[in-house]
């Protein structure tokens, strides 16, 4: 920017020059004067630096336009799934994926917010900052991968890879739980945002009505609350370590074990069954009683569900 303004200055410069000289012996073979030329050199430097400027006004204007209405959406899906309770069983059903959709919408707003910010544009520009972040990241996810394989190893006692899908979701899990701690480092940021606040009404107060009202920091402050009570509040009442075991037993359930099997020895009993090995001749079945299975009972409040481990059993599957 200083740059094309020391050329545009330049330029007019030598125009002004020009415009005081009434010498038109210098001409083009085009009928055009050397000091007309450089006023179309000049007209057209300045048309392009108004084209560029107004092109990044445009890209900041949608880039605003499109987060205040993320961030709207947000707070209008979070207040109706935590609004007074309905008579109405659809609106209540309703309320759970609605909170976890506001939580989305939430963490999307912050990463956004956090990426258009300076300083992480500056860092994020080295190689270095990326390699460490990626080699991170790996590492978090095999360190995961390992324990939600010790949790389904605890409570079926086989091989983890006979639960795929189970084991996929137990990892996104543990990942989301180890990173949360990033919480607390948001919500410094978010302190920072209140004094900004604060300071912004204070100087409004003593008659300062030239500074404009930091409202993306309100609103950042207030989706860290919503978060940082899901990542430390929700997700740990509800998944903590007492409950963790019965609710991935429960997972297990609907993701992997098979309710149906072609096992004559099993045709009488009313059995979930994984099929171990390539032929497939073993079976892990399942001889407790299967629980009725919910999203707002998995997802919300203490789960008591209880199974026994002695009722895990590995039978031959006779065709």
């Amino acid at each position: 920017m200083t740059n094309e303004k020391i050329h545009t200055e330049f330029i007019n410069k030598i125009v002004s020059e020009f415009d005081a000289d009434d010498n038109v012996n210098y001409k083009y073979s085009t009928g055009k004067s050397t000091k007309q030329i450089i006023k179309d050199i000049r007209d057209a430097v300045l048309f392009i630096k108004r084209e560029k400027e107004n092109n990044k006004f445009d890209e900041e204007w949608g880039s605003s336009v499109a987060l205040n209405a993320l961030a709207l959406v947000a707070i209008l899906i979070f207040v109706f799934a935590t609004g007074k309770k309905s008579d109405s069983e659809f609106i209540e059903a309703l309320r759970l994926p609605a909170y976890i959709i506001s939580i989305m919408l939430s963490t999307m707003w912050i990463g956004i917010s956090i990426e258009k910010t300076l300083i992480f544009n500056q860092i994020w520009r080295f190689k270095t900052a990326k390699i460490i972040l990626s080699l991170s990241f790996t590492g978090l996810v095999v360190y995961c991968t390992a324990e939600a394989s010790a949790i389904i190893n605890d409570i079926f006692s086989i091989d983890p890879s006979f639960f795929p899908f189970t084991r996929s979701f137990l990892i996104a899990y543990l990942f989301f739980k180890k990173i949360s701690i990033l919480v607390y480092l948001l919500a410094f940021v978010g302190i920072l945002c209140l004094i900004n606040v604060i300071l912004c009404l204070k100087a409004k107060w003593g008659g300062n009505s030239d500074i404009d009202f930091p409202f993306g920091a309100l609103v950042y402050i207030f989706f860290i609350c919503i978060f940082s009570y899901f990542a430390l509040g929700w997700v740990g009442s509800n998944f903590n370590d007492e409950v963790l075991n019965r609710k991935v037993y429960s997972l297990a359930h609907q993701l992997d074990f098979n309710k149906k099997n072609p096992c004559s020895n099993l045709k009488e009993d009313k059995v979930s069954v994984i099929f171990l090995g390539p032929n497939q001749d073993k079976v892990l079945v399942d001889f407790n009683k299967e629980e009725t299975f919910t999203a707002s009972g998995f997802l919300e409040g203490i789960y008591w569900y209880t199974y026994d481990n002695n009722k895990l059993k590995i039978l031959q599957c006779l065709h």
